[in-house]
């Protein structure tokens, strides 16, 4: 595919790398922040007074809490890298319309349009 070619989801070679190398660096910087935060939980002084406990208890409980979100963000990036070798990247997992490039730049693991992801939380909401 030359540079200027579109691929089905409407992606120039120049975009797909882009994104490809924007989906590489946030899983990187999510990881190191989750590593960070686990060791710091697993790092953090026990003891002090029950106010103390109790402050430890509740960052700690924020700390995991954030961490299984990193978890799950980089379970997303690593599907988005599979869909990307696979050339699947960039189509929407339900209807196969383009996602769009714009939407990727800002999400680069999204699997839905914009409008789709719209209709579905609109649905959970009135669920």
């Amino acid at each position: 595919m030359k540079k200027h070619d579109r691929d089905e989801a409407g992606l120039t070679a120049a975009q797909r790398d882009s994104l490809e190398a924007a989906l590489k660096a946030e899983a990187h910087q999510v990881a190191q922040r989750r590593r960070a935060r686990l060791k710091a939980v697993v790092e953090a002084p026990t003891g002090g007074d029950e106010g103390d406990e109790a402050s430890r208890l509740d960052a700690e409980e924020l700390a995991v809490t954030l961490a299984e979100s990193e978890r799950l963000t980089l379970l997303k990036i690593d599907a988005a890298l599979q869909r990307l070798a696979r050339g699947e990247y960039g189509l929407d997992v339900e209807t196969g319309e383009p996602i769009g490039y714009e939407r990727l730049k800002v999400v680069p693991w999204a699997t839905r349009a914009a409008h789709q992801e719209e209709r579905n939380e609109r649905a959970r909401r009135a669920a």
